[in-house]
């Protein structure tokens, strides 16, 4: 039997601190994703249903449940190891999608390369 907890306000034991449920929901991750390019491999993911390796320096992560529009908030990291001047950027031809989000990452001279580890955290409302 499912059970559904309805609440307005989350606080600590002692009532010294608290937080409003849309806080909580509105400010988490609803995506993220932990990506390696060279090995075209998903090391950590949450809602990801997929990532494609497109070309050099170039992957689209596709999402579990679609956002509700494209206006998705995504923060990343690249690291390539002993590379330095790396630029992380995203909204390539297709950008920003409900259901993906396409990839760039290349140095600061604008070669694409294929890092080792590519981070994404994704925030928005889902669909």
């Amino acid at each position: 039997m499912a059970s559904i907890l309805r609440v307005n306000t989350l606080t600590d034991a002692s009532s010294s601190n608290s937080t409003a449920m849309s806080t909580v929901f509105n400010g988490t991750a609803k995506a993220y994703s932990r990506y390696d390019i060279s090995t075209d491999t998903q090391n950590n993911s949450f809602n990801i249903s997929s990532t494609n390796d497109d070309t050099t320096g170039e992957f689209t992560i596709n999402f579990s449940n679609n956002f509700s529009s494209g206006n998705e908030i995504v923060h990343s990291q690249g690291n390539t190891a002993g590379n330095t001047g790396l630029r992380v950027l995203h909204a390539t031809s297709g950008g920003h999608q409900s259901g993906s989000l396409e990839c760039h990452i290349s140095y600061v001279n604008g070669t694409n390369i294929d890092a080792d580890d590519m981070a994404n955290v994704i925030f928005g409302d889902l669909a």
